[in-house]
């Protein structure tokens, strides 16, 4: 999804296409904030921002029932996906302007509340910030998720 979305495809998209394929799945919810190269893209725990975790999940569960789950979360500071730059696009010439539009309205409309900056916090803090997002991913699958 993360990288769907860094690439500016259409993630839902790009799940229901390849769900059906699928063994197992990575699962990973991101925050995304625009900056003035285009925007951030941050891991956090399941279900605390820009993305429809429940749709996701239930994209993957009509498609594959017995689907392996596994939780992906880097407590780290936000990556930066500079798609307003010229380097970005040297590599993407068929990407057009109205997907990179889509994009930007998206991260418009869903701003993160808070990105996770952990580069400047003390080891035991990020690991102790890291055991936090873990139990509150835990939480929200098992609650919400129903995995």
């Amino acid at each position: 999804m993360a990288t769907a979305f860094a690439l500016l495809d259409d993630p839902y998209g790009a799940i229901e296409a390849l769900a059906p394929y699928a063994f197992s799945v990575h699962f990973k919810d991101q925050a995304l904030r625009e900056y003035e190269h285009c925007f951030l893209l941050a891991d956090i725990p399941l279900g605390q921002d820009s993305f429809d975790m429940k749709r996701i999940a239930a994209i993957l569960k009509r498609a594959k029932p017995d689907i392996r789950m596994m939780l992906e979360l880097i407590t780290r500071d936000p990556l930066k996906v500079t798609c307003l730059t010229d380097k970005y696009w040297a590599t993407m010439p068929h990407v057009s302007g109205n997907d990179l539009a889509r994009k930007l309205r998206f991260v418009r409309e869903h701003p993160a509340k808070s990105l996770q900056e952990v580069g400047s916090l003390s080891l035991d803090k990020q690991v102790e910030l890291e055991d936090a997002n873990i139990a509150a991913s835990v939480k929200y699958a098992r609650e919400e998720l129903e995995l």
